[in-house]
């Protein structure tokens, strides 16, 4: 088989797959998985694509007439791993553990790699560094992940040593600048610290156009940084929200600042991550004119699930004319109560989010990635940056069409499944 072949999977036993060319098997070969979406337990048992096409359409295996439920609840059917032996579905787990990945091909296609190269790419809200990590040790980028929370590079730098990011071919041709796994990673910076630009202190949620230079109120003087970092490393997230690591109480908006005034400054030296296997000790940026310096010399400002943060985000791209990309998430409506769209109600819902994004600046557009879940991406390119073209129809890769991403950040916010955007 050649990369690009037209394939089928096989269940070769003890939880191994094999693949095959499309036609090397008959279509009821018992080792071919049976189709998900004719073993529904509402009695559906219809698959579109198999209709459409026939097995061409459907690489997975139909049942035949004398392999019907009864077959399905004994176990003599192997069922898709969405299903239980007796046919009854499991939740579906959204598979969007290639979010980052998803996302830096978007960068590298649109924007492209010479201009990235002119600044660090500000990671806001980056988590564990997965994308930072990619951008890092696939592109030969230079990153900042913004985010309070430790980074946990191990896994990644484990992906890197033994050649996973450079195992599809197809996907290879983004990996411009690659580091060969036998050298040692390229870390990010850490920027342990919330990214808040003053929203309301600069009343710009008035409807008029964006017109002042904001920068996140931590870069303002050298108390604000300091109280800023304190706040950073005294946090951790949890399943319920950020948590203070020195309280047994949970606060979903924001720490307690009395006790944020208790922690003396060494404490941020044994509040450091210590180190990851595979990856090495990253540097923490406590400076407050490097962290200026960075900031308005970078390149473009991401965030991917940013979660309060996404506003924040898109203001100060905005505002500084710094390209930007963020994939929203959650609304976080009571940590907003001032936010309104333009005919006056309340941002409560993922559409409304979405739709308020886009009317900050003309310049605000929406695309679709592809991973599931929320995969909208809204991003802002100043008038000074031309979008990467297509070699073959020299139009510009990128997505302008607002209206027709709109049905399916609509069914994104009611949770309900609709063909993909194209």
């Amino acid at each position: 088989m050649v990369v690009g072949d037209p394939s089928r999977p096989l269940d070769i036993g003890e939880k191994k797959w094999s693949w095959c060319h499309l036609n090397c098997v008959n279509d009821d070969d018992v080792r071919l998985p049976v189709c998900k979406h004719i073993c529904k337990s509402d009695g559906s048992n219809k698959c579109i694509y198999y209709e459409n096409g026939g097995n061409q359409g459907c690489s997975f295996r139909h049942l035949r007439p004398d392999e019907g439920v009864e077959a399905l609840q004994l176990g003599v059917v192997k069922t898709f791993k969405r299903y239980h032996g007796n046919g009854i579905r499991v939740r579906r787990r959204i598979a969007n553990e290639g979010r980052a990945a998803a996302l830096r091909r978007w960068l590298v296609s649109v924007i492209g790699i010479d201009y990235l190269q002119t600044g660090f790419i500000i990671d806001v809200a980056g988590g564990k560094g997965e994308l930072s990590f990619e951008l890092e040790n696939l592109n030969n980028l230079r990153c900042v992940v913004w985010d309070p929370r430790p980074l946990k590079l191990t896994r990644y730098a484990r992906k890197h040593r033994f050649g996973f990011y450079t195992a599809n071919e197809i996907l290879n041709k983004y990996n411009v600048g690659c580091k060969d796994k036998d050298e040692a990673p390229s870390l990010p910076l850490h920027m342990r610290s919330f990214f808040e630009v003053p929203l309301l202190a600069l009343d710009c949620y008035k409807s008029s156009p964006i017109d002042y230079n904001c920068r996140p109120v931590i870069l303002e003087d050298e108390e604000l940084f300091q109280k800023g970092l304190l706040k950073g490393y005294a946090t951790e997230w949890t399943p319920k929200g950020f948590k203070h690591e020195d309280d047994d109480q949970f606060d979903d908006n924001a720490v307690d600042d009395d006790i944020i005034d208790d922690i003396e400054i060494d404490d941020i030296e044994s509040r450091k991550c210590s180190g990851c296997e595979y990856a090495g000790v990253h540097r923490d940026i406590t400076d407050l004119e490097e962290a200026r310096t960075i900031l308005n010399s970078c390149s473009c400002i991401v965030g991917l699930h940013p979660d309060q943060g996404a506003e924040h985000i898109l203001r100060y791209a905005i505002s500084n004319n710094k390209p930007c990309a963020i994939i929203p998430c959650c609304v976080y409506s009571k940590s907003f109560p001032k936010r309104r769209s333009a005919s006056g109600e309340l941002v409560t819902s993922y559409s409304d989010l979405v739709q308020y994004l886009l009317s900050l600046s003309p310049n605000v557009h929406a695309t679709q990635l592809d991973f599931e879940g929320k995969n909208v991406l809204v991003y802002f390119l100043p008038d000074s940056i031309q979008p990467l073209r297509d070699p073959n129809t020299k139009e510009p890769l990128i997505c302008k069409g607002n209206d027709n991403i709109m049905q399916h950040v609509y069914s994104l916010s009611k949770n309900q499944t609709i063909p993909d955007v194209i």
